[in-house]
């Protein structure tokens, strides 16, 4: 491998040790030359060879500058590889079509990752941790729904409600990490921590995935493929990847290995298609893995109460861990080494072999159906052993001072299955033929394991002509050469010499009727499939409420069951064809399922605020709920809902109109069809709601001021069941916002208000006057407009007027020189008004 191969590899291993928790050894005050944090130094770079992280216009990456959120989302826009189009006019107040950023703002936002508030987007404001992990968790498209109320950290209650299940979802995958017991929430990042995340996701992707010629896409991240994995990661795959959790080896965007890949899927077939996997592989549910030679281990997971199933065909494995599972070995599988914990069945089929099976010390109820080799009892293991019918165990190894007996369940019936023990011939097996002293010793246990397999193959053997039965004198062979075996196994005088050459003959018989079974097509497994996929679609509902299926969902399936169907009853059908419908038939089924309607979702809309005035009188402080779209201004008297609330079923946002008379407002699908009603309420009778023309009044009482508090309850109802409920306070506001500081750099004066100040559509009148000698004798008075103007809206309690050149050559300054601003019309969110005037000292322009 190239060098530069190898330093990629050792930089992903650095980014997956020390992924996004706060640095605290970073400096605090942002310098292009600053020391990058140890270990950090790769990541930084492999960011900046994936395009995910540019320098200045000097080529500095400048690691330890804090991230504004216009510059994170160029970032997301080239780590999710989004559409970026030319845009005109920006959808938020507080972007400016000059803005460098524009276009990639208005990417995120159609994405759905950065939306802001629906109003303002705070381009320049810095992203916080909190904020970062909402934004990874849709660009993921993960479900993070409920994961919050599994927080554990020392700070949760400093995570904003609307993060909380955002913040648990990206811990649990290790995308982000907290500091000790801490996660920050509110803490500023850097360029180096977003660096390191997004190579992280780069490494370990999870989501949904697309897998076309060559290529792979997870989660909105394309890589090629190299050749070696492109039958792993086909087409015919799609399904069973669905938001499996990758660990890559790669180079730039192409994957060269897998390190780790864990299915997440509960149903359906991974073939490989004979490629190798270097890595280990974790699987779910129930999950059939053909074609594939895996290196690392195998992990086959379940509980004590649903056992995972794997079933093996035709694979070469090095390892195969075992917990809670069942595992099936088919075809020519070949598994060098098996390791069971908790309660396991493992059955070898055919062909298939396991060279050795491990009881761990955590092994419970284990059961064993077909040949093992060697069967090895670990340290203090207490596992207890059921051989089902046919079942054997050529060498069985036991740690010192335990008892083959009592590692079995109905050991006298099966001892015969079990000829070696510790590498000798088992105790309980030996006969002796001579009397008083025993002279002669013969070995019958290869006789008793030939008579248990031939035994098994008559009882599951049906007497017939059509395909998998065998016809009556094979059967009838069978019979008899099983009689003439046991005969001698029970002819005490018997001598070694007969008992195997009986050994052989059974041999030869046993060979003779599997040779004799009636060739065909099987459509059993098909048959059941049918059977399975009709019961599933008898017990749906069709609707559009939480736990019904989609009309079209429900005729999909039909059809695959009638296709289906169709290869069954087909007389001249293939094999291949039979077992191919099965499969589709199984992947139909798992889509069905997945077309399940999941239950709604109630969240608050990240940064969601009711500010409330009972001070400006009569109805003049009533604020209108209303389902409308408004342009992008603010309007203290009417506000959209979906500022407020946000009602999602699974990934999609469902829409809210009001009802009118109402103070209710329906929820509707993207067919327009209702499926479920908001309802609005206050906690105190302080703010009293009422019908209005187009949405619900939200009226101040007097008695409501800025000492008082209060809630708006909003309860989601679907089928006549509580779906889900949120509650936002009230912001009762009387005080009009003061400016608190100004200041001048580059031609711009920046201008600090006590509180947060809304963009209206009427802008704010300012008047400008400058004194060279400061006293305001020599007073020159400024154009609006010619001389200076107002920088796009206020941006939370921020705005910015800029001295134009026209306005410059008007001034001479020198120390002691003031400007005098008088500054009419800036609201804050409650309608107070800020009238003020404002002196600035200016040394210099």
């Amino acid at each position: 491998m190239s060098h530069k191969k190898w330093s990629k590899l050792l930089a992903s291993t650095i980014v997956l040790s020390s992924v996004f928790s706060p640095l605290a050894a970073v400096a605090t005050t942002p310098t292009a030359g600053a020391q990058v944090a140890t270990g950090l130094e790769d990541a930084l770079q492999q960011a900046r060879e994936l395009g995910l992280l540019v320098g200045d216009p000097n080529g500095e990456i400048r690691p330890n500058d804090h991230l504004t959120r216009m510059e994170l989302a160029k970032i997301f826009c080239s780590l999710f590889q989004l559409n970026i189009e030319q845009v005109q006019s920006p959808s938020f107040a507080d972007v400016s079509s000059n803005d460098w950023g524009l276009n990639y703002i208005e990417a995120v936002r159609k994405a759905g990752l950065m939306t802001g508030d629906g109003r303002t987007f705070r381009p320049n404001d810095l992203i916080t941790r909190e904020e970062m992990a909402v934004v990874l968790v849709r660009g993921l498209g993960l479900d993070a729904q409920g994961a919050g109320s599994q927080l554990k950290i020392a700070d949760k209650s400093e995570i904003s409600t609307w993060a909380q299940d955002a913040v648990q979802t990206v811990l649990d995958l290790g995308l982000m990490q907290a500091s000790g017991n801490t996660f920050s929430p509110q803490q500023a990042l850097i360029r180096q921590e977003v660096a390191t995340v997004a190579v992280g996701v780069v490494d370990r992707p999870t989501g949904h995935v697309h897998v076309a010629d060559g290529t792979v896409t997870i989660a909105g991240i394309s890589y090629q493929v190299s050749e070696s994995l492109q039958g792993l990661l086909s087409s015919t795959n799609s399904d069973v990847l669905q938001h499996a959790r990758f660990e890559l080896e790669r180079d730039g965007y192409k994957i060269i290995g897998i390190k780790r890949l864990e299915l997440q899927q509960q149903e359906g077939v991974l073939d490989a298609k004979n490629n190798v996997l270097s890595g280990s592989l974790v699987l779910k549910g129930s999950v059939t893995l053909k074609n594939l030679t895996a290196k690392g281990t195998v992990q086959v997971t379940g509980t004590a109460a649903q056992q995972g199933h794997v079933i093996l065909e035709n694979t070469t494995l090095a390892s195969v861990a075992a917990k809670d599972a069942q595992v099936t070995a088919r075809g020519t599988t070949k598994i060098a080494d098996t390791v069971v914990n908790g309660k396991a069945s493992i059955t070898v089929e055919g062909n298939a072999s396991i060279d050795k099976l491990q009881l761990a010390e955590g092994a419970g109820e284990v059961q064993l159906k077909g040949k093992l080799l060697n069967v090895v009892l670990q340290g203090n293991a207490h596992a207890k052993i059921t051989l089902l019918d046919g079942a054997s165990i050529q060498n069985l190894t036991l740690p010192a001072g335990v008892a083959t007996r009592d590692l079995f369940n109905q050991y006298d019936a099966i001892k015969a299955s079990i000829p070696m023990v510790n590498g000798s011939t088992n105790v309980d097996l030996r006969v002796y033929v001579t009397s008083n002293p025993p002279q002669v010793q013969v070995d019958r246990a290869a006789l008793n394991l030939k008579i248990i397999t031939a035994t098994a193959f008559k009882n599951a053997a049906e007497v017939g002509t059509t395909p998998g039965t065998v016809p009556q004198a094979a059967y009838d062979a069978l019979v008899q050469a099983i009689a003439d075996a046991t005969a001698v196994q029970n002819n005490a005088t018997a001598t070694q010499t007969q008992v195997d050459a009986a050994v052989t003959t059974l041999e030869q018989a046993i060979a003779t009727f599997q040779a004799s079974i009636n060739q065909g097509v099987n459509t059993q497994a098909l048959l059941a499939k049918i059977a399975d996929a009709t019961a599933v679609l008898g017990s749906a509902v069709v609707g559009n409420t939480t736990g019904t299926y989609p009309q079209s969902a429900i005729d999909v399936l039909t059809q695959a069951i009638a296709t289906a169907q169709g290869f069954a009853d087909q007389v001249d059908a293939t094999q291949e064809q039979v077992d191919s419908a099965a499969i589709a038939l199984t992947v139909a089924v798992t889509q069905f399922q997945q077309a399940q309607l999941a239950p709604l979702t109630v969240t608050l809309t990240e940064g969601a605020r009711l500010d409330i005035n009972s001070a400006l009188g009569g109805t003049s402080g009533d604020v209108v709920l209303t389902d409308t779209q408004q342009v992008p201004f603010y309007q203290y008297n009417k506000r959209n809902i979906k500022n407020l609330i946000q009602i999602k079923r699974g990934a999609e946002v469902e829409n809210i109109k009001y009802v009118p008379g109402t103070t209710t407002f329906e929820v509707d699908n993207a067919q327009n069809e209702k499926i479920a009603e908001l309802s609005l309420a206050s906690s105190t009778d302080l703010i009293q709601l009422a019908a209005a023309t187009s949405g619900v009044n939200l009226h101040p009482q007097p008695d409501l001021t800025e000492a008082t508090s209060g809630n708006l309850v909003f309860t989601v109802t679907e089928a006549g069941q509580v779906a889900g409920q949120q509650t936002l306070s009230f912001r009762p506001d009387e005080t009009a916002p003061v400016l608190t500081g100004a200041t001048y750099a580059n031609d711009l004066f920046t201008f600090t208000a006590s509180e947060g100040l809304a963009t209206f559509m009427i802008p704010p009148v300012i008047q400008v006057e400058a004194s060279t000698k400061g006293d305001f004798l020599d007073t020159i008075s400024l154009v609006s407009g010619s001389d200076y103007s107002l920088v796009g809206g206020a941006v939370n309690s921020q705005f910015q007027i800029r001295l134009t050149g026209t306005g410059k050559s008007k001034l001479t300054i020198q120390q002691g020189s003031k400007f005098r601003f008088t500054i009419n019309g800036y609201y804050d969110f409650a309608n107070n008004a800020m009238n003020t005037s404002y002196l600035v000292d200016v040394d210099q322009l």
